[in-house]
């Protein structure tokens, strides 16, 4: 098994307060999570601060209603559409401001804050890579499986708590309909070689649909996507590779096609903030640090082509992109592109 994906759905009980986000990112629930593992004092709360992330907490999308069941997800800047019936919708949750009073030693504020005010249906997923990580002892990664388990069954029973003004009474969400999948390689099999005959039929089209924001200082580069398809199966520990074909060894070659960005779509730049935990080394203790980054926002497209469009009559199957395909399926199934995709970021869909 390389990873548990865990999904499920959640629902707010009271206004959520989210910074004018239509709905909760993934690094709101990663927080949320975060402090359950330290309430626990759960082992799994290193792998937040240690350099070797495991969880993969994904945008948790609005559901388009009982009926279609769909999730709202967004293709531009103020524009979303269901993934299943192709309704378009220019706001998936209705927000408005929310007033309230704060109660200080000497004196009494008002503030205001907006949120999403109507009670919605949110779509819940989590990965969890069950890699061993350097470092790691004997059963440390079921350890960390365990570790999770239990904070989902926390989450289940007691409710999420995230937002602002969480002790005023806002951002209570219930969790509920979980359900768990393990990933195996077969998985990422069929997924890759779905891929590898779709691009072979667009004559080496394919589209990159980012559903959630892309951390990257710069535009994003064919290389930036090969690299991080890559890494994306190193982390999850799918495959060894050589390079070099003259390098003797017993993994299979590794070989990566050429790559162009054709035109990139709804591609513009913003900035979001992080509410990083700085650890103590002393007392394992930890203060929040509110952290900026440039992002692309999300519903961004990049239209690519593989190879020139040409000789692709031996792209499907066993055939030399073979384990390329793999990294791509991995990248999409299971991390991301980018930076911080364990807070939700880089998420993205084959088209």
């Amino acid at each position: 098994m390389i990873a548990l994906k865990v999904t499920g759905e959640l629902e707010n009980s009271s206004s959520v307060l989210l910074n004018n986000e239509p709905y909760p990112m993934g690094q709101v629930i990663r927080g949320a999570f975060g402090y359950i593992f330290l309430q626990m004092g759960l082992d799994i709360a290193k792998s937040y601060w240690n350099g070797h992330p495991i969880l993969y907490f994904r945008d948790c999308f609005v559901k388009h209603g009982d009926k279609c069941g769909g999730s709202i997800i967004p293709i531009g800047s103020k524009a979303y559409v269901c993934n299943k019936c192709g309704q378009l919708i220019a706001e998936p949750t209705v927000k408005d401001s929310v007033i309230g009073v704060h109660l200080g030693e000497h004196r009494v504020q008002s503030f205001y804050n907006d949120g999403i005010t109507e009670k919605k249906t949110f779509k819940f997923e989590i990965i969890l890579n069950l890699k061993k990580i350097p470092g790691d002892k004997e059963g440390d990664e079921v350890q960390r499986l365990s570790d999770f388990l239990s904070a989902l069954e926390y989450a289940k029973d007691n409710d999420l708590n995230i937002g602002k003004r969480g002790d005023k009474g806002f951002g209570k969400i219930t969790l509920k309909n979980v359900e768990k999948k393990e990933i195996n390689k077969r998985d990422i099999d069929r997924r890759s070689d779905y891929l590898a005959g779709k691009v072979r039929e667009n004559n080496g089209k394919m589209t990159l649909h980012f559903l959630s924001d892309i951390v990257s200082e710069t535009v994003i580069m064919p290389e930036d996507i090969l690299r991080d398809c890559k890494n994306a199966a190193k982390y999850f520990g799918i495959g060894k590779w050589a390079e070099d074909p003259d390098e003797v060894t017993s993994v299979t070659k590794y070989e990566q096609p050429k790559m162009t960005i054709m035109k990139g779509r709804n591609d513009p730049r913003s900035v979001v903030q992080f509410l990083d935990l700085k650890i103590d080394p002393l007392t394992n203790e930890g203060v929040p640090l509110n952290t900026k980054l440039n992002v692309i926002s999300r519903g961004t497209k990049l239209d690519c082509l593989l190879n020139n469009g040409e000789n692709l009559d031996d792209i499907y199957g066993n055939d030399r992109y073979k384990k390329w395909f793999d990294t791509l399926a991995s990248a999409e199934m299971l991390r991301g592109f980018g930076h911080r995709t364990s807070f939700g970021k880089g998420q993205f869909r084959v088209l």
